[in-house]
């Protein structure tokens, strides 16, 4: 078919084309043949060169990118040219598209290109996307299909293999022998995906891929503390995502790893939208509002390992097959629910429409409550904790099957943390004040619920440590901090008389465990040293505080709670501090932000009143929570905190991972009995 020219620039370039033949052929052909050999063979080699610059010209000028350099328009028609071929040959009309051979090829030649052209390292590529495998797949987004995703992963679209080495070159220090992008380089490649991916969205090229890379830059941004991009990635993601019907199984046969992925990219949205604390305001709750028409949920384990199941673990393990909806990932799903609408009670300090109190049914306090209590029901009960001796998982089977247990670990933590939150003791003081009939049923209720899973934080915690298990989820970090603050407040409760309880000590070692653990991590999320300088400055407030102030009983607190707000907020967790480089703002000069100010410091604050305890006796002692000893017995059947359990009533060692747990010490803290 022959190239139709319109405009003066193309008509100027068909007579140079016209004007090249008439020079370089002969004017006849009885003439050629007068021509000696050497001459004409020179003359063909002239008019190849000549056709070639001109017909490069042509391809330049029509994509309207004339000031390329040859080379890497070449390439980017190749690209364009392989995507387009994808679409056309996927029966479900979404493919994966494939990236050149020789694309790979000058990738893996050249030396790293410009900022906005990075390099591919091909040599590394299987080493990326194992590593992907390892610390990035369902840690928490399940977003490709695992079984062949190495083997796909150099035939993937560029921006999702520059997201991919975004995300995975946090972990460059999990590779002794193949080299990776540093992590001065990472934001090149993030910053390379999000130009690419905008760029097929502004095209009108929207695939799979581009919906993967905003999944991919979603989780990026939020780790880097990117907090404004990546609520736009994944803004974007959510109306793309609905805009294809993604939220509907699809009726089409095709190639089923690309219905899968399909699925996998729906489900990743949502969990993005819900674990990163935003409601699903105008979409309703997918999972309590599933459907025969809702795309499945992606597989996953069904159950752990067998090596590390209880005896009533195994015998579920060998009952009927599981369904889909029963893997670890459904539980994620599903406590993501309940999650976001604790970032929510959060984000509003505990406030209530009406400013009912938090005890009465319409409260935030409440629904959220109910909303944990009903979870019991709705999990597949094979993931609780009673199926699993925890006692027997080795560092080797932890990292042998990271795709169970960094699902599950961060299920505990989440579900334990959730509580945790709503229970806060800043948050409960915020909402009392101006009450002046307290709920005593409330204030023992919540300071037994905060206890309780405080105490089962730091247990997760002293095994992820105990263990060396490699987090790779900032979320990890989080829930410890979120401890770390409660057990911080908890450590400078005084009685009566001004000296400290032991559940106060103890609460000050629970602290110093969770301040560990966060600064374990600061290597891989440089924004948790700000976290870790904050609680520490919090801790020397607090200590002002106690002597100037929360000594005296019966005197309000006069305490600053943006302190614990900038950490409790995860919208503001992932912040990085003024030592590390804060990407550029997305706003011009026109809409350039003006920070907020900070929370004012609250003063005369009312403290949580004082439950009324039951007289001494030999027997039984009280603590500042106002639950007795004698009520903590197990043969009363009521569940202990996790550390008031393993640190005397049953006279186990201090070291207890080291030592280990039997089975029958692990089917006692069945958590059933407190919901999931």
């Amino acid at each position: 078919m022959e190239p139709r020219f319109g405009s003066t620039g193309d008509a100027a370039l068909d007579s140079t084309f016209q004007e090249c033949f008439k020079n370089a052929m002969p004017n006849t052909w009885s003439h050629q043949s007068q021509v000696e050999p050497p001459l004409q063979l020179e003359r063909l080699e002239s008019l190849e060169s000549t056709l070639a610059e001109v017909i490069e010209g042509l391809r330049d000028h029509r994509a309207g990118s004339a000031s390329w350099s040859s080379r890497s328009a070449r390439k980017e028609k190749r690209r364009r040219r392989s995507s387009n071929s994808s679409i056309h040959n996927t029966a479900s009309g979404v493919g994966v598209s494939t990236v050149a051979s020789s694309s790979s090829a000058d990738g893996a030649t050249s030396t790293m290109s410009s900022p906005d052209d990075p390099r591919v390292p091909w040599e590394s590529a299987e080493t990326i996307a194992e590593l992907y495998l390892m610390y990035c797949d369902c840690q928490p987004l399940p977003l490709f299909h695992r079984q062949d995703f190495v083997s796909t992963f150099a035939n993937r679209d560029t921006q999702v293999i520059y997201a991919v080495i975004a995300l995975v070159a946090r972990f460059s220090d999990r590779v002794k022998t193949t080299p990776l992008p540093t992590a001065g380089q990472r934001q090149m490649y993030a910053d390379a995906a999000h130009r690419n991916v905008m760029s097929q969205i502004a095209s009108g090229r929207v695939e799979l891929s581009t919906l993967q890379t905003l999944c991919l830059l979603t989780l990026n941004g939020f780790q880097n503390g990117e907090t404004t991009l990546s609520r736009v990635h994944r803004s974007l993601g959510m109306t793309l995502v609905h805009s294809a019907h993604l939220h509907q199984e699809s009726a089409h046969q095709g190639d089923e790893r690309i219905i899968d992925e399909r699925r996998r990219c729906y489900w990743s949205v949502i969990l993005l939208q819900q674990l990163l604390g935003e409601g699903m305001s105008g979409v309703g709750s997918q999972l309590s509002q599933a459907t025969m028409h809702t795309p499945q949920f992606p597989a996953s384990a069904t159950t752990p390992p067998t090596r590390n199941a209880t005896e009533s673990g195994q015998c579920a393990a060998t009952s009927p097959p599981l369904k889909e909806h029963e893997g670890i990932l459904y539980v994620i799903l599903k406590l993501s629910e309940v999650w976001s609408q604790v970032q929510e009670y959060t984000r509003s300090r505990g406030a209530s429409e009406n400013g009912v109190p938090p005890w009465s049914p319409h409260s935030a306090y409440s629904k959220t409550v109910e909303s944990i209590m009903n979870l019991g029901q709705q999990l597949p009960s094979m993931h609780r904790y009673r199926f699993i001796r925890i006692s027997s998982i080795s560092t080797q089977n932890l990292e042998e099957s990271r795709d169970y247990w960094a699902p599950w670990l961060l299920s505990r933590l989440i579900y334990h943390t959730s509580i945790c939150i709503l229970n806060h003791p800043i948050l409960i003081m915020l909402q009392i004040q101006g009450q002046h009939h307290v709920s005593e049923l409330f204030l023992q209720h919540t300071a037994f619920q905060r206890d309780h899973h405080t105490s089962w934080v730091v247990h997760f915690i002293k095994f992820l440590q105990s263990r060396r298990f490699y987090v790779s989820d900032p979320l990890f970090a989080y829930c410890a901090a979120v401890v770390a603050t409660i057990e911080l407040y908890q450590s400078f409760v005084g009685d009566d008389q001004g000296t400290k309880t032991q559940r106060a000590q103890e609460s000050k070692q629970n602290y110093e465990e969770c301040l560990a653990f966060i600064f374990s991590l600061d290597g891989r999320w440089p924004s948790l040293v700000r976290i870790a300088d904050s609680l520490e400055r919090l801790s020397q407030d607090m200590a002002v505080l106690y002597e100037n102030n929360m000594a005296k009983s019966g005197e309000n607190i006069n305490i600053d709670i943006s302190s614990f707000f900038s950490i409790l907020d995860l919208s503001r967790f992932c912040a990085p501090d003024g030592s590390v480089d804060v990407p550029q703002s997305v706003f011009g000069p026109t809409l350039a932000p003006c920070p907020a100010p900070e929370t004012p410091i609250s003063t005369n604050l009312q403290r949580l009143p004082h439950i009324t305890e039951m007289e001494s006796s030999d027997s039984t002692t009280v603590g500042q929570s106002g639950i007795t000893s004698h009520l903590l017995g197990t043969d009363q059947g009521i569940f202990l905190p996790a550390d008031q359990f393993f640190d005397g009533l049953q006279g186990l060692s201090t070291s207890l991972w080291d030592d280990g747990m039997d089975e029958a010490t692990t089917a006692a803290l069945d958590l059933n009995a407190v919901g999931f």
